[in-house]
């Protein structure tokens, strides 16, 4: 397979997968309040793992071997959940620590709330980026 393949099948995989990775992985949900961004990562992210796009909004974090070991959201609060209004309530513990931190990490329990949304919201963009590409060849 080359690589352009391999690649698509591990997104296909986790898109179609994410709540099983992130519990069995034991990932960590963090918000960037200075540059309004949500990362789901696991515990340490490796070196090597750079930022990919994948949308606007959404990046994987990809190891050199090509694994996914995180995603990120760009402009969580100021876009992204004006768009999902599902995801709204996420933030909503966190006005105390924006006071203190900069960067906050989100309790389990918030998080295993809305992973499936996030599940949801990156299995249709994969199917709208799909959609997209097939009808621009």
């Amino acid at each position: 397979m080359t690589t352009t393949i391999q690649t698509n099948k591990r997104i296909l995989d986790f898109a179609y997968n994410f709540k099983e990775i992130v519990k069995k992985e034991k990932w960590v949900s963090r918000y960037d309040i200075e540059s309004d961004s949500l990362s789901l990562t696991v515990s340490k992210l490796p070196n090597d793992a750079r930022i990919k796009y994948f949308d606007n909004e959404v990046a994987f974090y990809f190891t050199k071997n090509n694994n996914i070991k995180g995603i990120f959201i760009e402009y969580f609060k100021s876009n992204f959940i004006k768009h999902h209004k599902e995801l709204k309530g996420l933030l909503k513990d966190t006005k105390q620590k924006e006071k203190t931190d900069t960067l906050i990490e989100l309790k389990k329990t918030e998080m295993n709330e809305v992973i499936p949304e996030i599940e949801e919201t990156i299995q249709e963009s994969l199917a709208e980026n799909i959609q997209f590409q097939q009808n621009n060849n």
